[in-house]
């Protein structure tokens, strides 16, 4: 992928019926990487760091945690406790091919601030 190309970006449901957006950079190189982003971020708050992992050969996705960009802003009890979150990473790391059951689990993720916990 040309490190200037646009990225693509998907939708994956959560557990519990979230869409849950994520952009792929591409790349086939183990482990792959899940970047999640701080609060009041976007995937997009990834680019430099994800161009820069894609070039090195990495499977690299960036997501909108839920409440953030793309992604659907749920309301209710426990929408944004940190298990349903950390849920949220895995169900991106699965549809974007970084997290492959067969052959090993490896995945490597990536925050900061909020993204980080």
């Amino acid at each position: 992928m040309d490190p200037a190309a646009e990225v693509p970006g998907y939708v994956v449901a959560a557990d519990d019926g979230t869409r849950l957006h994520f952009l792929d950079w591409a790349g086939s190189g183990a482990p792959g990487v899940v970047l999640v982003h701080g609060l009041s971020n976007t995937a997009w708050s990834w680019a430099p760091v994800a161009r820069r992992l894609m070039a090195a050969g990495r499977r690299t996705v960036a997501m909108d945690l839920r409440g953030h960009g793309l992604s659907d802003a749920p309301t209710g009890d426990g929408q944004y406790e940190l298990e349903t979150l950390g849920g949220d990473v895995i169900a991106v790391a699965e549809a974007g091919g970084v997290l492959r059951r067969e052959g090993g689990a490896e995945v490597v993720v990536a925050g900061h601030g909020f993204g980080g916990i």
